[in-house]
Parts: C-alpha cells; structure tokens; sequence
C-alpha cells in the first residue's frame, strides 16, 4: 500500500471512530486521548501507562469536552481498542465490548497500558511528518481553530516542528463567503462588547464565529455565525459564556476573577445582526455541548 493509500486509511479511520451513545451530544474522549498519545511518541514512549495519563486525560476532556459532573478517561483508554488504531494490556484480560466498562482505580491497579496497533505505528514513526499531520487531522475534524493552540499546548505537541501544512477534503469544502457575510451582518462590530477597529479599510481582531462548531456539522450560515473578537471568540469556544433563546448573554458559574469585568458582560443581550437571527436550534446545541454550565 502507498504512502498516500495508507493515510487515507488511516484519516478514513480517524473519521469514523465510534463514539460513545450519548444521545447526539459531542463525544471528543477518544481524539484528546489520541493526540495526548502523539504527543508521547513525539517524546520516544511507546507503551502508555493509564496510570500516567488518567490525569492529563481528565483535564483535556474538562477543558475541551462538554460539561460534565464527572469524567471518565477509562472509557476512552479502553473502547479506542475497538476502533482497530489501539491495543491495551494488562495483568488481567478485559471485554473491551463490556457496556459497563472498568474503573480508573481497576486499570491502575492491574498495571493497563496501550500502544497503537503496530501497522498505524510504523506509519507514524516512519516519517514523523506523519504524525504531525495525523495530529493536524484530528484537531481540525474535531475542534474549531480557536482552542487548537491550548489543546496542543496540554498534549505536548508542536504541529511547526517539521511538518507542512496539509489540508483534509473536510476542510476544503468550507464557504469563503462566510467570514465576510457574517460581519457585514453584524455591522463589523463584536456581538458581545461592541469592539470595532479598522486598519485603513480592513476591520482587525473580528473573526467569524460558528455557533455549532464546523467540525460538529455547522453550516456556513449567518444563522450560524456570530461577529466576535477574537477574545469572545475563543472564550465562546471555550464554554465561558453562551446564549439563551432570547439571545441573552449567560456565564458559567464556573468562571472567576475580575468582579468588575464579569459584571459587565454578564446578562445582557447581543448586538443581533441585520438579517437571520442566530438560529434557536444552534444556540441550544453550543449550550449542551460546550458551554460549561447549566441555564
């Protein structure tokens, strides 16, 4: 098989990783345990003890996944097996079928580890381009742009080591009209603090949001976007704040810090654009699965 041949394999494996049943809601267990594991080999490990990477694993999936109560890295450590990119061991054997799973405590204490499946890691070691553009691959079919750098930054990774830039077919088909369209909509101005600022003619620090991540299926839509600087932005990525239907402004009650600077940007409304309103059904998908908090 070619070069070419196996990393489209390899990406078309990636894509259609089986994630966890959660009635739609996003999923990103097994891609952060994925790049925290390139970011191992990158270092020369090979064998990846869970009782090294519960850790750094329960931070990435509360900082980048979906608010929860509790996480579980277990779940992904153990079910990637069943995706044919990952082997685990230990002192005893396990159904990596088994619905109810097995605990952090059991896969420390039976001394689990994992490596990937031998041919996927001779593809990555055997150029280390390859690993990089593999790394490149899942954080661009899984998070937006904005969160890329912190992700990374956790997992150890540095994606301008040696590899170039590629860019996958799912990337290609974005709409080059949307960055435009949205802010044309909203006036050039961020939607939260009203920031506006031109160089001669070019606006600068505002960015197009997606509501409902591209990588999650959002359209290239202004019914999907939102003008934001580029801090609302990525605090908006991040789950900081989020909207109610009435396009109200909410806060995670889990941020803290300046009180002055959190009451003013808590409980008021957008600055709405001049056409198709942010869609109800977008709002309600950044709440469930990125906002951290509850309205």
């Amino acid at each position: 098989m070619s070069i070419d041949s196996r990393e489209s394999f390899y990406k078309d494996k990636i894509r259609h990783i089986r994630v966890a049943n959660t009635g739609g809601h996003r999923a990103p267990h097994k891609p952060l345990l994925m790049l925290l594991v390139l970011g191992q080999y990158l270092k020369g490990k090979r064998l990846i003890r869970f009782a090294d990477i519960c850790e750094p694993l329960t931070l990435m999936l509360r900082e980048f996944g979906p608010y929860r109560r509790n996480y579980y890295p277990n779940f992904p450590f153990i079910k990637l097996h069943n995706d044919g990119l990952w082997k685990i061991s230990g002192d005893v054997a396990v159904d990596t079928l088994n619905r109810g799973g097995y605990s952090k405590n059991f896969l420390i204490d039976n001394h689990f580890t994992g490596r990937f499946e031998p041919g996927f890691e001779r593809y990555l070691l055997e150029d280390r381009n390859h690993l990089l553009d593999i790394a490149r691959f899942i954080l661009e079919t899984n998070f937006p742009a904005t969160i890329h750098q912190d992700i990374l930054q956790i997992a150890q990774i540095d994606l301008n080591d040696t590899a170039e830039r590629t860019v996958d077919s799912r990337q290609k088909g974005r709409d080059p009209h949307f960055r435009e369209d949205v802010l044309i909509a909203y006036n050039y101005t961020c939607a939260v603090c009203g920031f506006e600022l031109r160089l001669g003619r070019n606006p600068v620090g505002l960015e197009a949001a997606h509501i409902r991540w591209h990588s999650a299926g959002g359209e290239d839509a202004i019914s999907n976007g939102m003008a934001l600087c580029s801090l609302h932005h990525k605090l908006f990525d991040l789950g900081v704040f989020t909207l109610t239907d009435q396009y109200e402004i909410a806060l995670s009650d889990m941020i803290n810090g300046n009180v002055g600077i959190i009451e003013r940007f808590r409980s008021h409304q957008i600055t709405l654009p001049s056409r198709d309103y942010p869609a109800i059904g977008n709002i309600r998908w950044h709440r469930r699965e990125v906002f951290k908090g509850s309205i």
